[in-house]
């Protein structure tokens, strides 16, 4: 079986592709936040920029093109590296 390294996806650069594979985070709110969103597990998202500012990072996914995920959202998905 191969293993497979999640990291944060606050950390990821604008242009990789991504799967979301974990969370750090499973409260009701937070569920309730990603499935407003979207956002599952499996999700290939692609990181378009990162907000210098606040560290909020705008990526792309389904039928979603430009959404904004917060520095705090971020830290809590974890991600596969894709490309």
């Amino acid at each position: 079986m191969k293993e497979f390294s999640y990291t944060p996806l606050s950390t990821c650069k604008p242009g990789q592709t991504v799967q979301l594979t974990a969370l750090t985070n499973s409260s009701t709110e937070f569920l309730e936040f990603l499935n407003s969103r979207k956002l599952a597990l499996g999700t290939e998202l692609k990181v378009l920029s990162r907000e210098v500012y606040d560290l909020s990072l705008v990526v792309s996914y389904a039928n979603h093109p430009n959404e904004t995920l917060s520095e705090k959202v971020s830290e809590r998905l974890l991600v596969r590296i894709l490309k």
